[in-house]
């Protein structure tokens, strides 16, 4: 490690955030890491605040921005309602009442805070089953049980297979979250970290400067 240089950075990812993208600045950080150790941390919901407003993260990327500090939006993400095609919901003709979907199995990802503030998201359902990462919940839906609120980018290809149906719902059947980059303490961030924020806004060239006195929109998990 060169002097100045960290011997440790941690980077907090949202869960929504797209894996390609991610592995893509990685990449690019990877030929100039001098020999750091980095800490991936994925998290989802209030879990990304905690990092960032606990001091535990270096560089985050989050859906959720407290309140007094600054992001860059990064990118929108389409979260799509879907079942499996066995599912009896996907044989459905007209769109669905979100009355009706409460009483149907939810499949939810759990906030990995560890003191959630509060309930975020669509969770009207009385039935769920919660996992820790979408990859778990999607292997259940595709056994034909439930229905779950996931990333487009998750999902794309299964739906144009016909392998998942997207679910057409009377009060809206997409929502989106914006995606931030958020660094937690610019005062001490060292040429490493810098680095590394620098490899995920190139994913990003036309991502803005947002300051945020309130929680930002959250999404849908």
């Amino acid at each position: 490690i060169e002097c100045g240089w960290e011997p440790e950075i941690r980077l907090a990812v949202e869960s929504l955030y797209p894996p390609a993208l991610l592995s893509q600045a990685l990449q690019r950080f990877a030929p100039d890491s001098r020999g750091s150790r980095l800490q991936v941390h994925h998290s989802v919901l209030t879990g990304t605040e905690e990092f960032i407003t606990q001091g535990r993260a270096d560089v985050a990327i989050t859906s959720m921005i407290p309140k007094g500090f600054m992001g860059k939006v990064l990118t929108s993400i389409d979260i799509l309602p879907v079942v499996h095609h066995s599912h009896p919901l996907a044989s459905r003709s007209e769109a669905i009442s979100g009355d009706e979907l409460a009483k149907e199995l939810q499949l939810v990802i759990r906030d990995t805070a560890l003191q959630p503030k509060e309930t975020i998201g669509w969770l009207k359902a009385e039935n769920r089953w919660t996992f820790s990462h979408f990859s778990d919940a999607l292997t259940v839906l595709r056994a034909g049980l439930g229905f779950i609120w996931a990333p487009a980018h998750w999902v794309t290809a299964e739906l144009a297979r016909g392998d998942l149906q997207q679910l057409a719902i009377q009060d809206g059947g997409k929502r989106s979250a914006l995606l931030h980059l958020v660094i937690p303490d610019p005062d001490r961030l060292g040429p490493g970290s810098r680095l590394l924020a620098d490899c995920l806004l190139a994913n990003h060239p036309d991502s803005e400067s947002v300051p945020v006195t309130a929680h930002s929109q959250p999404s849908p998990q």
